[in-house]
Parts: structure tokens; C-alpha cells; sequence
């Protein structure tokens, strides 16, 4: 990690026009999340196959469920609670006077529920409640924010270093906390309510600094960098003695991303053998199929060798294919990453279309006749990513696709590298919580 972020400054970034989940993507690739690929381990259709909601739900939490951006979905693990879907009654606790809590996702033994309420349901990003020991309380702004929040506080615990510090160790000295206000500032959070925590999160050089201010706050001070040295740098600033044996190491360290650069396939480019060298089959134009030229946001374009479909990627993960006369047969959406390449094969009668992402994802779907709007798990195989940028054959003429095809865009190479991933370990800078496992 060769930039610094300050989170001192954390609360003009939240602050900042942007798109909804634009930051929400910005703070998990800052603390080593990388999208794993293949299907999301926890989706709508999983906690309730088949079902559309009978009141209005708002539209962030339904663009949270099907975002790119949705780390939970792909890696529940990381975060240790439990979504609700749909939105449902709070479990053992009373709803707040003269309204209901629908509740989005709940602490993983159910202390703690998170929730909208059912008047600001029609709002398209309400705030987000919380229940505690005084009642419900406000936990962050919006729904997006909460999901900003939440991310915040369950993936530094994994992917940085850490420290905690116990409460008994701050409150016999209060300098600590007369510190931590004069060197760093709030991040502009709401606290949060976990536990009995009631959290403060502070923001330091490539550092989010946590001030456990309730009874359930076991560590009064919990601190995640993103280096060792920016830890270290936080702890001198404190006035903290600490040893080795006080910080804990990243759970998980992610491979870098590859950058390899364009293949040439000349001769002296080393990372290539040459095995044989049949003539270049031509590539065949795309057929002139209107949909396809219109397509809003078209990223790549592919047809078989015979023109006898068309496929196209969006920048927003959707594949589309028509066949030659401009009949749409397909439409799904793919990809969590714009679409980067596409191209189709034509094996006697069936079509296979093959797609690849800015995320080095692979995607190959055997769409039938008529338009899908979600294919069987037997039709798309989805395989997981590579850790290296997507790369574009070199110019003038780039090579054919699989055999009776052809497409257009960049494609992850070298299928036989993986991402490696170890176990997620749960959080524990979360009270009492801090021993299980």
C-alpha cells in the first residue's frame, strides 16, 4: 500500500456529491477487498426465492442487495451478522412508539437489530435504527451509509493490523482519550451501537482509531491500519506502551494485481512459445443488428463465426445477445464489473456466449430461446477471478476467440492462477464478543 489515506479527513469524503455506493467501493479496495468472482454466497432470491414485496421497500437497500459493490453478499463471512430479507418485525424487541422497524440485517446473536422505519419506507435511502439499552436509536443517516458503516467496522479487523486496548488500561489514564481528540478527528460517523459499545470512530494516516464509550466496550480503544507503521505511529501518538505480542497481523493479506501488460505474440516476448502458426482465421463483423449499435453503455461487442448472433457487455455487468435478424434471445446481468469482452459459439445448434470483466471474471451462458431474465445455475458456469488486470492483444490484428468465434474487448489471461483467501476470522473488537469464534 504505497498511498497514504488520511481518514482525518474522512467526513469531507462523506460529505462529497458522488454516486450512492461510489465510496462504499473506494474504502473496500482501500483495506484489501477484492471482488472473489462466481455467484454471491447471499442474495435476494437465496433468502426468498421468488418473493416481491408487498409494501414499499426502499430503493437504496434493493440497490445494496444487487450492487457490485456488496462485499456481504459476496463474503457473509467478513462480517458475522445476519441479513433479513425481506425487511421483517424486529425479533423479541417492542417497535418504537407509534411506528414499526423493518429490520435489513441483525448482530450475529440477534442483541442488536438494524432497520428502517416502516413510515420512511417510500424514501429512497431513510436512516437506519438501531435498538439498544435506551430504546431505538439512530445509527447512521441513510441506508447506504449504514452499509458504509458497517463495512467499515468489520473489514479493517480483518485486513489491517490491529490492536485493542483495554478498558482498564484507558480509564486509568485519561490522557489517552485527551489525546486522541487533540491528534485526530471524528470520521463523521454516527457511533456505533453494537454491543453496548457506543463507538466513536476517529480517522489518523492510513488509521481508523475506535473510542469504546459504553458499558459493553471490553476494548476502550481499538485501532486498524492498513501498515504496521501507520499502527505504530497512532500508538506512539497516544502515549500507549505496547509489545509485539499486542498487534495482531492482517487475517488476510490479498495478492497484488498483475499488470502484464498487452500480448504481442511476436517473437521476442518472452512470457510466449510459439507451438504453431496457422493462417489468422479473418474476424467476422459483427451482424447489423440495430439493438446492438444502441445499446446504452456498451463496453464490448462479439459474434460467432457464422454472424449468426450478437452479444454485448455493459459497463454496468449486463450481456445481451440477439440473433442475426436483431431478436433479443438473452438478457442477464453477468458481471459485477463492467463487461470487457465478449464473444459467442456456435456448437451445431446450441449458442454459448463467453464473457469477461474489468475484474478478470469469467462468465460462459447457454441462453435458450426467449428472453431470461435469470438463467438456471445449469446454464451460466461462472468461474472465479484472476489477480491480474485485463489485457487487449496487441494491435493491428488481434487473434480469433475459441474456435468458431470471434469478440471484441480485453480478456483475463492464464487460467491457472487463483486468489488465495484465508479463513475469516470474526471480529473482535465487539465487547464481550471478543473470544468466540
Amino acid at each position: 500500500m504505497t498511498k497514504i489515506i488520511d481518514y482525518g479527513r474522512f467526513a469531507e469524503r462523506l460529505a462529497a456529491d458522488r454516486p450512492r455506493w461510489a465510496l462504499l467501493d473506494e474504502v473496500q479496495r482501500e483495506w484489501g477487498y477484492r471482488d472473489p468472482g462466481g455467484d454471491p454466497l447471499a442474495s435476494r432470491e437465496d433468502e426468498a426465492p421468488g418473493y416481491e414485496p408487498d409494501e414499499p421497500v426502499p430503493a437504496a437497500l434493493l440497490e445494496w442487495w444487487d450492487s457490485p459493490f456488496n462485499s456481504f453478499a459476496m463474503r457473509p463471512r467478513l462480517y458475522w451478522t445476519h441479513p433479513q430479507w425481506p425487511p421483517s418485525a424486529p425479533d423479541s424487541v417492542d417497535d418504537p412508539p407509534g411506528d414499526a422497524v423493518r429490520v435489513i440485517m441483525a448482530e450475529y446473536q440477534w442483541v442488536n437489530q438494524w432497520g428502517y422505519l416502516a413510515s420512511e419506507a417510500a424514501q429512497d435511502d431513510p436512516k437506519v435504527v438501531v435498538n439498544t439499552a435506551g430504546g431505538w436509536t439512530t445509527q447512521s443517516r441513510s441506508v447506504s451509509e449504514f452499509f458504509l458503516q458497517l463495512a467499515l467496522e468489520r473489514l479493517p479487523s480483518h485486513f489491517g493490523w490491529s490492536i485493542r486496548v483495554p478498558r482498564e488500561t484507558v480509564d486509568g489514564d485519561p490522557g489517552i482519550v485527551a489525546r486522541l481528540r487533540e491528534h485526530y478527528r471524528d470520521m463523521g460517523l454516527l457511533p456505533w451501537q453494537e454491543m453496548g459499545t457506543d463507538a466513536l470512530s476517529y480517522g489518523a494516516p492510513d488509521a481508523i482509531i475506535r473510542h469504546g464509550r459504553g458499558p459493553g466496550a471490553d476494548f476502550a480503544i481499538v485501532v486498524h491500519a492498513r501498515t504496521r507503521r501507520a499502527l505504530v505511529d497512532v500508538l506512539d501518538t497516544l502515549g500507549l506502551t505496547w509489545s509485539d505480542d499486542d498487534i495482531a497481523a492482517p487475517a488476510e493479506v490479498p495478492p497484488p494485481t498483475e499488470d502484464l501488460g498487452p500480448a504481442s505474440f511476436a517473437g521476442d516476448d518472452e512470457r510466449w512459445t510459439a507451438a504453431a502458426a496457422p493462417a489468422a482465421s479473418a474476424v467476422p463483423a459483427l451482424p447489423d443488428v440495430a439493438a446492438l449499435r444502441d445499446l446504452p453503455d456498451r463496453t464490448s461487442a462479439g459474434t460467432d463465426r457464422d454472424r449468426t448472433a450478437a452479444a454485448a457487455g455493459t459497463s454496468a455487468g449486463h450481456v445481451h445477445v440477439w440473433d442475426a435478424t436483431g431478436a433479443e434471445i438473452g438478457a442477464e446481468k453477468l458481471h459485477r464489473a463492467p463487461v470487457t469482452a465478449v464473444t459467442c459459439v456456435r456448437d451445431a445448434d446450441e449458442l454459448t456466449v463467453v464473457s469477461g470483466d474489468a475484474n478478470g471474471v469469467l462468465r460462459r451462458w447457454k441462453p435458450g430461446v426467449g428472453v431470461f431474465s435469470r438463467p438456471s445455475r445449469t446454464a451460466t458456469r461462472r468461474w472465479p477471478r484472476w489477480p491480474a488486470r485485463p489485457w487487449r492483444p496487441a494491435a493491428p490484428s488481434p487473434p480469433p476467440g475459441p474456435t468458431g468465434s470471434s469478440g471484441s474487448g480485453t480478456w483475463p489471461p492464464d487460467r491457472s492462477r487463483t486468489c488465495a483467501s484465508a479463513p475469516a476470522s470474526r471480529p473482535s473488537a465487539c465487547g464481550p464478543r471478543a473470544s468466540c469464534t
